[in-house]
């Protein structure tokens, strides 16, 4: 009972803050999907563009959990749908949807004027090469289909076509490339990596055998290019030896440059 007199704040406070946290009842009611919490609380006038500890507002989590209705709700109460992180520009609502995979949160994102091209200002991600990094491929598509940059550069120097060769997600791949990607994209400058060098260091086999099926004919020609590449993937995917997997790509790389 003493605890409880000794509150920093009323029980009934609409803006009382988690002291870990920072989040608000608008924030938990955002974070967990309660629309009819979140109506009530707007309709008593909760601030929409609180920041937790995270520097999260509530449309941030709203979009992190994918919950559509809440989105709209807020966004109708006039939530800034393109609030950003941090003291420089950080994650988007858009982005976060984006890399969680909710396709329908991102569609309304999109629909209501989210910027689909906006920039992580510390390493230039956008919400195309975050969720080809987390192999969200419906979204991806829709991204491209909204005529998302397939071709933009994080700071990394990685494509999105990179992005997904990293993690093998061949499906993401093959979005990519039907919609556009360059599969014989130049490399990131500081390592000379090309997507399909990534895909195999990774011993990414799926992802390497997209890649040379849809390699310029000039190149599939090349008689060293399949045998050289599924050699480097077999050792890669089977035995992940890094002083053998890193000469090999070596060897790729200055052929693939040179020939």
């Amino acid at each position: 009972l003493l605890q409880l007199h000794q509150r920093p704040y009323p029980s009934g406070d609409i803006e009382a803050q988690s002291e870990r946290t920072k989040d608000t009842p608008l924030s938990l009611a955002c974070s967990g999907g309660r629309q009819e919490v979140v109506e009530l609380l707007l309709l008593r006038g909760a601030n929409k563009e609180h920041r937790n500890v995270s520097d999260y507002t509530p449309l941030s989590l709203a979009a992190s959990g994918g919950y559509v209705n809440i989105i709209k709700i807020l966004l109708n109460a006039g939530a800034e749908i393109n609030s950003r992180t941090g003291s420089k520009l950080g994650i988007s609502p858009l982005m976060l949807a984006a890399m969680n995979g909710h396709v329908p949160a991102v569609k309304l994102l999109l629909d209501m004027g989210s910027d689909i091209n906006a920039q992580i200002e510390t390493n230039r991600n956008t919400a195309l090469t975050l969720a080809c990094f987390q192999g969200r491929a419906e979204v991806v598509s829709l991204l491209l289909d909204r005529k998302a940059n397939v071709e933009h550069r994080a700071k990394t120097g990685l494509t999105p076509l990179m992005e997904a060769a990293s993690g093998g997600y061949a499906e993401v791949g093959r979005v990519l490339l039907d919609k556009g990607a360059d599969v014989n994209a130049p490399p990131v400058p500081s390592s000379r990596d090309t997507a399909l060098t990534i895909a195999a260091d990774k011993g990414h086999y799926k992802f390497c055998e997209l890649l040379i099926n849809r390699c310029v004919p000039g190149i599939l020609n090349k008689p060293w290019f399949f045998y050289l590449n599924f050699v480097f993937c077999y050792l890669t995917s089977t035995f992940m030896c890094r002083p053998t997997v890193l000469l090999l790509k070596n060897i790729l790389v200055t052929c693939f440059y040179s020939l």
